[in-house]
C-alpha cells in the first residue's frame, strides 16, 4: 500500500475500459527503482463497478483503448510522437484487414471502428495537452519536440520535475 501511494496511486485520467491505468502505475513503480514480480499465488478481490470496463460496446471499447494508450505514451515514454504515429499506423492496418481488437466482440461496422479509433487519438492528444497547468508547454513539446531546458531558458520557467520533463510556472 505504501509503495502504491509513493508512486502516486492509480491515475483517474484513464476512463472507459480503464486500459493502461495499471500499466502507468507499474511504470511509475519501476521508475522508483522497484522490481515488479509475478506471484502465481496472489489473490485479488476485484470490486465490480456498475459500468465501464468490459461492459462497453465494441465501438466504445476501441475508442477507450486508443485514447488511453495515446495518453499513456504521451505521458510516459520517450520518442512519443513517433510511437503515437506508429501506433496509429498499426491500428489503421488492423482495421483495414478487419482484425478484431476488442477481446469479447466482433464489430460489424468497421467504418465505425475507424471513426472511434480516430476519435480516440484526437481525444487522447487533447486530454494530454489540457490535463495540467502547463498545457501550452505540453502542446509546444508535442508539436516541436522542444526540450524543457530550451523552454526554461527562453521563457524563464522553473523545471519542477526533471525526470519527467515537466515544467510549471
Amino acid at each position: 500500500k505504501d509503495l502504491v501511494i509513493k508512486a502516486g496511486g492509480f491515475s483517474p485520467i484513464y476512463k472507459g475500459n480503464a486500459y493502461r491505468f495499471e500499466t502507468e502505475l507499474s511504470y511509475r513503480v519501476r521508475r522508483l527503482n522497484y522490481k515488479i514480480v509475478y506471484d502465481p499465488g496472489a489473490i485479488i478481490l476485484h470490486r465490480r463497478a456498475s459500468h465501464g470496463g468490459a461492459r462497453v460496446d465494441v465501438y466504445s471499447w476501441n475508442y477507450w483503448f486508443v485514447r488511453n494508450h495515446i495518453l499513456f505514451v504521451l505521458r510516459n515514454l520517450e520518442g512519443r510522437v513517433g510511437k503515437v504515429a506508429f501506433f496509429m499506423f498499426k491500428q489503421i492496418i488492423r482495421i483495414l484487414m478487419r482484425k478484431r481488437m476488442c477481446p469479447y466482440a466482433e464489430p460489424e461496422r468497421w467504418h465505425e471502428v475507424l471513426y472511434m479509433v480516430l476519435k480516440g487519438v484526437c481525444s487522447g492528444i487533447i486530454d494530454y495537452i489540457v490535463q495540467r497547468d502547463d498545457a501550452v508547454l505540453r502542446f509546444k513539446d508535442l508539436l516541436f519536440s522542444a526540450r524543457i531546458k530550451d523552454v526554461e531558458l527562453e521563457e524563464g520557467i522553473e523545471v519542477k520535475d526533471k525526470k519527467r520533463d515537466i515544467a510549471v510556472k
